[in-house]
């Protein structure tokens, strides 16, 4: 008992010679072992090991003596790693209201966001996705394709006649961007009947259109090599604003701001939708796909081909970096789930659940 009372005493002398620094900071570095959860804190993340991933969090302007007493002064970290199959090429994810939709090696994965059970395979069809509240939507080349959510029926191919990028739904209408990284590119983005699969309109955009999101009136549209974010008119397809950004990459919709990522300079815009105004500016290493949760914006860093990215969470009202962590491989896709963040991992067959 008497042991028991010294070490107590010694793990609270540590933590209390550590709290002005800590309160100085306000940010908390800990490395993570893959094999097991462990949780340490350390100083920086170069102390941390082979098979550790490192994160950091902001602990806010004051440290909670009593959370600290009870080894609760930091967010769990509850990562969940799930095996897709024996080859790589996670690419995509979305989220139907009920389950999780993965893009991987050429197929189309149903899957059960309680445990990660795959509920069922659309074989054959692959691409960056969208929801249409009933049926899930795949970008394909020169078409796109339509399964029924509810039993993973193939409603389509709609042929299109241009490749199909990246996907959004805007209520009643599918938008597909027509770009390719390469001179040949359409340079062009497609509006689809939802209810049918036509094609009600073809639109010019700027160079290599990307990633599109709608934000409940106007289509946003990423050009990564025309350095350009354009605001369209959905109802005709007019371009209203073009915003200079280097390199846009990710985009994602707060109920208010479009918030951009670029590549370029491992940066991230928040952009008032209203009148395309640049609000702020923040730092993300590599900064590419992002989510928004309802309060905090998470944005994936893509970092070489086959090594592990980021994942770093942004407090949509001020821009606050509340965590951040390495991922397990190459991340490409980020969906939410309405109480989960979902990472593909392109280069190790997985998804994470954060």
């Amino acid at each position: 008992m008497k042991q028991l009372v010294i070490i107590f005493t010694t793990i609270l002398l540590l933590a209390f010679m550590t709290l002005p620094c800590l309160a100085q900071q306000n940010v908390i570095n800990a490395c993570v072992s893959q094999k097991d959860g462990a949780l340490r804190i350390v100083d920086g993340s170069s102390q941390c090991k082979h098979k550790e991933d490192a994160i950091f969090w902001y602990t806010g302007n004051a440290l909670n003596m009593a959370q600290i007493a009870i080894n609760k002064w930091f967010p769990a970290y509850t990562t969940t790693s799930i095996r897709l199959g024996d080859s790589n090429g996670s690419r995509d994810v979305v989220f139907d209201g009920i389950n999780i939709w993965v893009s991987y090696g050429g197929n189309i994965i149903k899957m059960r966001p309680s445990d990660g059970e795959i509920l069922g395979t659309i074989p054959n069809v692959s691409g960056t996705m969208t929801f249409d509240g009933a049926n899930i939507w795949v970008a394909g080349s020169n078409a796109v394709f339509k399964i029924r959510a509810s039993d993973g029926a193939i409603l389509g191919p709609y042929a299109i006649g241009k490749p199909a990028y990246r996907l959004a739904f805007d209520g009643a209408n599918i938008w597909a961007t027509n770009g390719t990284p390469f001179a040949s590119s359409p340079n062009t983005i497609t509006k689809i009947d939802a209810s049918n699969g036509d094609t009600i309109g073809i639109y010019p955009t700027k160079e290599f259109p990307g990633n599109v999101v709608f934000d409940g009136a106007n289509i946003w549209v990423n050009c990564a090599v025309g350095n350009k974010v354009l605001k369209i008119d959905a109802s005709n397809g007019i371009t209203l604003l073009a915003i200079s950004i280097a390199g846009p990459l990710g985009m994602a919709f707060d109920g208010a701001n479009l918030w951009i990522s670029s590549g370029n300079n491992s940066t991230v815009f928040k952009i008032r939708a209203s009148d395309g105004a640049i609000l702020d500016s923040f730092n993300v290493a590599n900064a590419s796909e992002m989510a928004f949760d309802g309060a905090n914006i998470w944005v994936i860093g893509m970092s070489t081909l086959n090594q592990p990215g980021t994942i770093t969470k942004i407090r949509a009202a001020d821009g606050f970096i509340l965590w951040s962590s390495s991922t397990p491989a190459w991340p490409t896709g980020i969906a939410f789930d309405g109480a989960n963040v979902w990472v593909t991992n392109y280069t190790n067959n997985t998804i994470s659940k954060y």
